[in-house]
């Protein structure tokens, strides 16, 4: 169920060696990819007050925690074949989501999901930038203490998503407690990440702010 196909290997090999961060879409990259023919979504309920009902979305992405662990899993194995990462990074990171959904609940996965998505696709270029510029204002013969080895930029840089509380707090943690306490919908939490906000999107929640249970999850756009 781990091992990734050569196709997948291939790509993320491409990716490393173009010297871009090895980000793949876990809405098309996952176990057994040459049974992949369409889109993992996950589903959301939400509420028209135009017409009174609940409409249906599908966005694309893993459903919930334990398929984006499966994806996970193979892309692990891609970076650890590869010989990117050290493998203790690999499972500090999915821990850490994994706390994430523990500690918040299964309603709040699809933030939980944006957040990592944009750690691995925009944070991670702008850490390895950060990490680089620090080395190359040392002076010679100075001590490393970012533990950032640019022979091997993408483990470190993966150490240091780890404690990059300031992101998790702003992605995560800040609009987890927003959702919760109702000041937000999920609508307002959530971006399309293909095109602007809507303008005056951070007006208060209103009683349809809420979640579904069983087979919904907040949101109302895509959380690429």
């Amino acid at each position: 169920d781990v091992e990734p196909t050569s196709e997948q290997l291939s790509a993320v090999h491409q990716l490393v060696k173009a010297d871009m961060a090895p980000y793949v879409d876990f809405s098309l990259f996952g176990p057994h990819g040459k049974r992949l023919l369409k889109k993992l979504t996950y589903i959301t309920q939400n509420f028209d007050p135009s017409t009174n009902s609940w409409q249906r979305h599908e966005l694309p992405g893993p459903p919930d925690y334990d398929a984006w662990i499966r994806s996970w899993q193979v892309y692990e194995c891609c970076l650890l074949l590869l010989k990117i990462t050290k493998i203790e990074r690999l499972k500090q990171y999915s821990e850490l989501i994994r706390g994430y959904v523990l500690e918040y609940g299964p309603a709040i996965w699809p933030i939980v999901y944006q957040a990592e998505v944009r750690m691995r696709s925009e944070r991670f270029d702008r850490l390895r930038r950060g990490a680089e510029i620090e080395l190359s204002r040392l002076p010679p013969g100075t001590t490393r203490t970012n533990k950032f080895d640019p022979s091997s930029p993408w483990d470190g840089v993966f150490g240091l998503a780890l404690r990059d509380r300031g992101f998790w707090d702003k992605e995560l943690r800040v609009k987890a407690l927003l959702f919760f306490t109702r000041v937000r919908s999920s609508s307002q939490l959530l971006s399309q990440g293909t095109v602007l906000d809507q303008p005056g999107g951070w007006a208060p929640a209103g009683p349809a702010g809420g979640v579904q249970k069983d087979d919904s999850h907040p949101g109302s756009s895509s959380s690429r």
